[in-house]
């Protein structure tokens, strides 16, 4: 959401909603994940496949998460405050 933020911003709809469509979809910036990391966000999500996961464990892997990415794509300290705050 960060980077489609970033990009599409002044196209949001009415109430706050996004338009998803291929045109702007085709040009957000995708970096490839390692293979490590891969990994890394694969146990992550695995974490929380059980009926029992609480609202807060997932809340934990979601930023956990966030801060992989964040480093996938290199963001400074400013914008990964920002992706990790919305």
């Amino acid at each position: 959401m960060f980077f489609y933020q970033q990009f599409f911003g002044a196209l949001r709809m009415s109430g706050g909603y996004f338009q998803f469509q291929s045109p702007q979809l085709r040009v957000i910036p995708l970096r490839n994940a390692t293979p490590r990391t891969k990994r890394q966000i694969s146990r992550l999500l695995d974490r929380t496949k059980s009926d029992a996961v609480t609202q807060e464990l997932r809340d934990e892997v979601i930023r956990e998460i966030d801060e992989i990415f964040c480093g996938i794509y290199e963001l400074d300290d400013n914008d990964t405050a920002v992706v990790l705050e919305g």
